[in-house]
């Protein structure tokens, strides 16, 4: 995946990396389709988040389970009347239910 968003990957050195490393982004990039649901779409079972508290608590989520996660979340926000490049603001703490708030609001357009 990483080489459709990076000229290179492979560098001499770090001076080389500095002096040719760019980033590639496609016109109108969103981190959600471009690559959360390309990873759902490649590797669907492979882990995308692993998130664990003090107490022991551990949540996994595989990219599919993120992607349609996440696309339930969007739904929502857009039921609730939430479009592109209206501000949203969560009060909550960054437990699992963050990251796919957080990919949610990337595929409405809204700034978190």
């Amino acid at each position: 995946m990483l080489e459709r968003f990076v000229n290179r990957e492979t560098f001499d050195s770090y001076e080389d990396w500095k002096r040719n490393f760019r980033i590639l982004t496609p016109d109108r990039f969103n981190m959600a389709y471009d690559v959360v649901d390309a990873w759902a779409s490649e590797a669907p079972g492979k882990e995308a988040l692993l998130w664990c508290n003090d107490f022991g608590d551990e949540v996994r989520l595989d990219w599919r389970s993120l992607s349609l996660l996440s696309a339930r979340y969007a739904a929502a926000l857009t039921r609730l009347g939430i479009r592109r490049n209206d501000v949203v603001m969560f009060l909550l703490k960054r437990r699992w239910q963050f990251w796919p708030l957080v990919i949610a609001c990337m595929r409405v357009g809204c700034v978190f």
